[in-house]
């Protein structure tokens, strides 16, 4: 597209060179180079702005406020996993530890870095710039050798005397931003010459428009720019047949479309109306799903690949036309949740929203708005209230909510379900004080090892292994499988899961027999690490070894953080290499 006329932010200058050469390759566009990081960048972009740009490309922080302050379209320069890879290929020899830190859209793709290295990579990503300092502090108290930055980071890392090093980007993460900038620019052109006259006909609507064709290239859109972001979503439901009405959540709001075909079924039209909702610091806790997402959740799950459905489902179905509100215990993995995502998935409302509070990650920004707010799902109606780990909540704030709960009759208006583990390893605990104060429809999941597909899990969970790990799955001898089922596995699936991810990661050879089973009941220390209360200390056996015990401590704690070693080692009060140490 010829005269394409593009702003680029480079938030380091020694960004520009490479900028420009890449620049020579798109003799069609004509580019306007600017520096500068965070504010400085949109100072920068603001003293040219009157040049009536096309679009604006820049990097991380400074990208982003650019997108927030700016109408114009922003694209985003990616480090890409080529460019990463360079430079982690350069890390020095004997460096075990590595952190990433910087804007969460600069890192989106290091994630899948970690399978490559021989040392551990944390990434720490950001939203915002005033999260950046306390990052870097707990980044300096864990023994990194190296700290990776983007350009804001870098400054604080450098003041800190932490070891940093920039993240710069490549040639071929700026070519593709230049790519992606210039298709944006044709496809607003050519929507504009087919749309203005709709345009002008729904001017007065309140509801957005999107059509696909079935080649699922855009047809007509009114979409705002702010709005565009869930193009992406749109076109991904075009790929399978799009339900006839979904929620999704982006970028503080609230989307709720509904579909139709085009005559002769030539593509699908996307009705879109919108409701802002608060920025994410305001919600932290707080999630809008659609039946969709919570479909795909189950699917992934490991719960899934053993087939729980058919234990949950017949304890699910009967509280899907409950109007009371259903209370799931009685398990210690994550047989709660996936039976909460049956129950929705069965319900009337599964067409509508479910909101997910998880009363874990509240915190008192986010329960003022739960219980303040007029946008508060507390207030809605036709959804479905999804409260995870009850027992979590402050007592004064379990009171509260019960009595928002009763109050309000929000049982009328909404499906409810709360979700919680027992405190007692054997049977079913009592419940939590706002389930004390609500008439509940109960349902208890029981006990893992009385499952009827238990003789099936552990070969199922196995080819669920494999199939994330792109290998082949071990075969499980049927002696070795008797012993698995001759546990009581008192920390429930959760155990269980962990005592077989324990046997996969170690297996060599292809077959698992019933020693292997045996040196991973002992090394998982099964008797220490069941779930209850104390997370199994009480029971670690003190007549030992003080090593040994320091040794079960740490291994226990790491469990406990899912395996984040820093994490594990902030908790116990000790570096990082210390902790390398008593694990052996």
């Amino acid at each position: 597209m010829a005269h394409t006329r593009i702003l680029v932010v480079a938030p380091y200058p020694e960004m520009v060179p490479e900028l420009k050469a890449v620049a020579e390759e798109f003799p069609d566009a004509e580019f306007s180079i600017e520096t500068g990081d965070i504010e400085g960048g949109l100072e920068s972009a603001l003293s040219v702005f009157h040049l009536n740009f096309d679009v604006i490309v820049s990097r991380g922080g400074t990208a982003q406020i650019l997108e927030d302050e700016l109408s114009l379209p922003v694209i985003e320069i990616e480090l890409t996993i080529p460019e990463l890879l360079r430079m982690l290929r350069n890390v020095p020899e004997g460096t075990s530890a590595v952190a990433l830190v910087g804007f969460r859209n600069v890192l989106r793709n290091a994630r899948e870095l970690d399978p490559f290295f021989p040392f551990d990579i944390d990434i720490y990503g950001v939203d915002f710039e005033d999260e950046m300092p306390d990052v870097l502090v707990d980044i300096s108290q864990n023994d990194y050798d190296l700290v990776l930055c983007d350009v804001r980071s870098y400054t604080i890392a450098c003041e800190m005397n932490l070891p940093a090093q920039l993240l710069f980007s490549g040639r071929s993460g700026i070519r593709n931003a230049f790519e992606r900038a210039i298709a944006v620019c044709e496809q607003q052109t050519s929507l504009a010459a087919g749309n203005q006259l709709l345009r002008d006909i729904l001017h007065a609507s309140e509801v957005t428009f999107v059509a696909f064709g079935n080649d699922q290239r855009i047809v007509f859109s009114n979409l705002s720019d702010q709005d565009r972001a869930i193009l992406g979503d749109l076109q991904e439901r075009m790929a399978a047949t799009p339900p006839k009405r979904f929620i999704i959540q982006r970028e503080g709001k609230l989307y709720t479309i509904t579909t139709s075909p085009l005559s002769d079924k030539k593509g699908v039209v996307f009705a879109i109306t919108s409701i802002a909702t608060p920025n994410a610091s305001r919600i932290a806790g707080i999630e809008y799903l659609s039946a969709d997402d919570v479909r795909k959740a189950l699917e992934l799950s490991p719960l899934h690949a053993m087939q729980a459905e058919q234990v949950l489902e017949p304890i699910a179905r009967p509280a899907a036309d409950k109007q009371r509100p259903v209370f799931v215990t009685g398990s210690h993995g994550d047989a709660e949740r996936f039976t909460a995502g049956l129950i929705y998935l069965s319900s009337e409302l599964a067409d509508q929203p479910m909101a997910s509070i998880d009363c874990g990650l509240l915190t008192e920004r986010s329960w003022d708005f739960l219980i303040n707010s007029h946008r508060s799902p507390l207030y809605g109606s036709g959804m479905t209230l999804l409260f995870r780990k009850v027992r979590a909540l402050e007592r004064a704030w379990g009171k509260q909510l019960a009595t928002v709960v009763v109050q309000s009759q929000l049982a009328k208006r909404c499906k409810i379900i709360f979700t919680d583990t027992p405190l007692r390893e054997q049977g079913v605990s009592e419940q939590p004080p706002i389930a004390d104060a609500i008439d509940t429809f109960n349902i208890i999941v029981p006990p893992f090892h009385t499952w009827e597909i238990l003789p099936y899990v552990a070969p199922r969970y196995l080819d669920y292994l494999a199939a994330e790990a792109g290998t082949e799955a071990p075969v499980l001898v049927p002696e070795a499988n008797d012993v698995l089922l001759e546990q009581p596995w008192r920390g429930d699936i959760s155990e269980f899961m962990w005592v077989v991810k324990w046997l996969f990661a170690a297996n060599t050879n292809g077959v698992i027999t019933t020693n292997d089973v045996m040196d991973a009941l002992a090394a998982t220390h099964l008797e220490s690490t069941s779930a209850s209360p104390d997370g199994g200390i009480a029971r670690l056996g003190l007549n030992r070894p003080l090593a040994d015990l320091n040794r079960d401590i740490a291994r226990i704690v790491l469990n406990q953080c899912h395996g984040n070693k820093s994490q594990a080692a902030k908790q116990l009060g000790i570096s990082r290499t210390t902790l390398y140490a008593l694990l052996g």
